[in-house]
């Protein structure tokens, strides 16, 4: 059974705890990096294509495909 988050660990350090033996994520630092260069993927995508579209929905998405990429709810 999981444990459940305490004192300063978030949902999302329990998470990656939870799927650090499948996933390449060892911290949280790791994760925001990951995310923040998938974001700006994204962005350059977007403009690319002419979309309009703003930096949270960027954001947004990318935390979307990276926390599902890795099990993370």
């Amino acid at each position: 059974m999981a444990k459940k988050a305490t004192g300063t660990e978030s949902v999302i350090e329990t998470e990656i705890k939870k799927t650090t033996k499948t996933s390449k994520v060892k911290n949280l630092s790791d994760l925001f990096g990951e995310i923040e260069k998938k974001s700006y993927e994204i962005f350059l995508a977007r403009q690319a294509s002419g979309l309009s579209g703003s930096d949270i929905d960027d954001w947004s998405q990318a935390e979307k495909e990276i926390k599902e990429k890795h099990g993370i709810k």
